[in-house]
């Protein structure tokens, strides 16, 4: 049972604890926002005495993080914990301990579903550890403790400091500057799993992002429900594009990338900072939903089209050289075949470099859930399908514009075993969710920067070869 890509690679800098101590696996599943709450919790746990390890078989506990905010993530946080589950029933596995959104969300429901949890928990939390830490001492292997299930108020801003034990590669790290979310989107249970928006302060930020740095961290991906709303809870001096010109200071930081901005909170500072500071990716990342009004309005995104496009023109006249990544909602309540046409025309005419859609999630308690004119699976999956055929044609013509060009790519590790080629990112590829650029070179080092030259694509990949180093 493999967990998501890119994780649990620093097991082995974990310095070994004693035997007799409990061994625990994790799986995070979701977000890179899940994923910071993993890494803080883990390293809450290993300092407290319990050991890491990053085999799932034979581990005296599995804890999995999951997510809950659409179906897919339901399902595929569900799948893993079943797979979990038939692992528990082989005696392969210890204890079965879920976390996060999910286990906040449905956290009796689940256990009574799959009797195989033993541990129902909400958002990871290090107030949790001692509690998590007693279970390991008290459960035994076959299980033979009383199972039970706790639900955890929604977050009412961040907790002390602790250190993170990274599972991302040592050259980039995710940055969370906010908690939660004051927007209020009718589709949306994020304010109901993880309460309105606390943003965290400045020093600490600035602390940690030194502290990632100081660990290897040459790109520094921004992170939160809406980033585009940071500080406003604080001060009204305190902004994103403040962080921004702090941030940029920090030498050994090569990029920073904006994940999750709202088209409703960009500001003419924030575009400006954007454009002047080098090290901040020009990389957008600006979740329109829908361009149609009355589905926007019927959403709460407070904008409306006419402000989406004047944002969009805003950018791209502003910013040289930008990529813009949005994720669009088809089959919305209500959404008629002529609004959805009009999606798409304002797709093509767009032309986002990244896109990412999904077909509506109907969620219980939500307003949204509770409208009239639900659109049947069929149709909705039909439109998806749609609307990524296009999307891979505007991709497909964007990416032949780039054979020729060089670009600054950060290489992530090797390709396909005996292939002789790596796997790299330029600016325009944020990890985890974007393309790859696959590069050919000798001796390439993990973590560096190079000069490459794209020779060709494909699908969503770039093909390069390098031309040179960069220090």
């Amino acid at each position: 049972m493999a967990g998501p890509p890119g994780r649990n690679k620093r097991a082995r800098e974990i310095k070994s604890i004693s035997r007799k101590e409990k061994k625990v696996a994790i799986i995070s599943l979701g977000c890179p926002k899940n994923l910071v709450d993993s890494e803080r919790f883990l390293a809450a746990l290993i300092s407290s005495g319990v050991k890491f390890t990053s085999s799932y078989v034979g581990a005296d506990a599995l804890l999995i993080n999951t997510c809950c905010f659409i179906d897919d993530a339901k399902e595929e946080s569900l799948d893993v914990i079943l797979q979990a589950a038939r692992l528990k029933a082989t005696g392969e596995l210890g204890s079965l301990i879920v976390v996060g959104c999910l286990g906040k969300r449905f956290g009796e429901s689940l256990k009574r579903e799959i009797p195989e949890i033993d541990l129902v928990m909400g958002l990871l939390k290090s107030e949790l550890v001692p509690e998590i830490k007693q279970f390991l001492h008290n459960h035994k292997k076959k299980g033979s403790a009383r199972p039970y299930a706790r639900k955890i108020a929604a977050s009412a801003g961040f907790l002390p400091e602790v250190p993170r034990l990274r599972l991302t590669p040592r050259h980039f790290a995710y940055l969370r500057i906010a908690e939660g979310c004051s927007n209020r989107c009718s589709y949306c249970i994020i304010p109901e799993l993880r309460g309105e928006l606390t943003s965290k302060p400045l020093e600490h930020i600035l602390a940690e992002a030194e502290e990632l740095a100081s660990d290897g961290a040459r790109e520094i991906c921004l992170v939160g429900e809406d980033i585009t709303s940071y500080g406003r809870d604080i001060s009204e001096n305190l902004t994103l594009a403040r962080l921004l010109r702090e941030l940029v200071k920090i030498p050994e930081v090569h990029w920073l990338r904006l994940l999750y901005t709202h088209p409703a909170h960009w500001t003419d500072a924030l575009i400006r900072t954007v454009a002047e500071e080098d090290k901040v990716c020009k990389y957008v990342d600006l979740p329109i939903q829908h361009i149609n009004d009355r589905i926007l309005k019927a959403m709460g995104r407070k904008v409306s089209a006419g402000d989406i496009r004047s944002l969009m023109h805003s950018l791209r006249s502003r910013i040289s050289g930008l990529y813009l990544r949005t994720s669009i909602i088809v089959g919305f309540p209500g959404e008629t075949e002529v609004e959805f046409q009009e999606l798409l025309e304002f797709v093509s005419e767009v032309g986002f470099e990244r896109l990412g859609a999904f077909t509506y999630s109907k969620e219980e308690g939500t307003e949204a859930a509770r409208m009239s004119g639900q659109i049947p699976e069929k149709i909705k999956g039909e439109r998806l399908h749609r609307l990524m055929e296009l999307q891979k044609e505007i991709a497909a013509a964007k990416n032949r514009q780039m054979i020729g060009k060089e670009l600054e790519v950060l290489v992530d590790g090797l390709a396909e075993a005996g292939s002789g080629l790596y796997e790299a990112r330029f600016y325009g590829d944020a990890p985890e969710v974007d393309g790859l650029v696959i590069l050919s070179g000798d001796n390439l080092q993990i973590g560096n920067f190079y000069r490459a030259r794209v020779t060709g694509f494909q699908e969503y990949d770039l093909c390069a070869e390098v031309v040179g180093a960069i220090k």
